[in-house]
């Protein structure tokens, strides 16, 4: 997927919803990742495009997508300033106490303590709480459910098409069964979501053996994709729980 493409079905009104064309937005990022190193100057600009592109989407008044560009740089400079201030103190209190270690166990002591930085900075300008997963997944599921690979999961398997089905599959699952559970609290962390999930593509792939059915490449084409939404979903969780829970000791210190 590229923007020429996904330019061109606009041009030819392809999409009927803006879920399907953020879908293949976010594709973009996808292949990216699939393709290249993480962390790689291609895939910071694969994501660079796509958070404009999805925010021009998202935006009903602005029509100038580098207006978007400019304001998420000024964000990330103003984070990143905030970040190394803290990292500062951090790093001047590992050196304080560092005379016995190694500079190997130094250096990781400084990268992590950018990385927790980073995290509560982000944290608390998104307003992110461990709560927050569920309207992720919920958007996750509905952007799913707009895309053409996701109609054999969509539902129960239907078996009185597929009688034999239950002689293979132990346990059913479909994307409809897990957003019921979503919306009625059954999960009670993105984990327990994240099982389900995976349950529908392990059940498609023992179900239909054969690697070069439209099926099966369907199946690992959203599999491929799920997995790189929920692993920013899950990363963002953990943050906030960790975060919460030191806000309250902070508290409980205070009192």
């Amino acid at each position: 997927m590229d923007l020429g493409t996904i330019k061109a079905r606009v041009q030819n009104r392809f999409y009927r919803r803006l879920d399907a064309i953020k879908f293949d937005v976010r594709y973009i990022e996808v292949n990216a990742l699939k393709f290249n190193e993480p962390g790689s100057r291609i895939v910071k600009q694969a994501k660079c495009v796509v958070d404009i592109c999805i925010r021009f989407i998202n935006s009903s008044h602005c029509t100038d997508p580098m207006i978007l560009y400019n304001d998420m740089m000024e964000a990330k400079q103003s984070r990143s300033q905030d970040s190394q201030s803290e990292l500062d103190v951090l790093c001047s209190e590992i050196d304080s106490d560092a005379e016995n270690d190694t500079s190997t166990r130094i250096k990781r002591r400084k990268q992590k303590a950018l990385q927790q930085s980073s995290k509560r900075v982000c944290l608390q300008n998104q307003k992110y709480t461990s709560n927050s997963w569920r309207q992720q997944c919920a958007q996750l599921l509905t952007t799913f459910f707009q895309c053409d690979d996701s109609t054999p999961f969509r539902h129960p398997v239907n078996l009185i098409d597929y009688p034999n089905y239950r002689d293979i599959i132990d346990i059913p699952m479909d994307l409809s069964t897990v957003r019921e559970r979503l919306n009625s609290n059954h999960y009670s962390s993105p984990a327990e979501f994240c099982k389900d999930m995976r349950l529908i593509f392990q059940n498609s792939r023992n179900y239909n053996t054969n690697k070069k059915s439209k099926i099966y490449s369907m199946t690992i084409r959203l599999s491929a994709m799920f997995e790189e939404h929920i692993r920013g979903i899950i990363s963002d969780w953990r943050s906030a729980v960790k975060y919460e829970e030191k806000i309250r000791n902070n508290q409980y210190v205070s009192n």
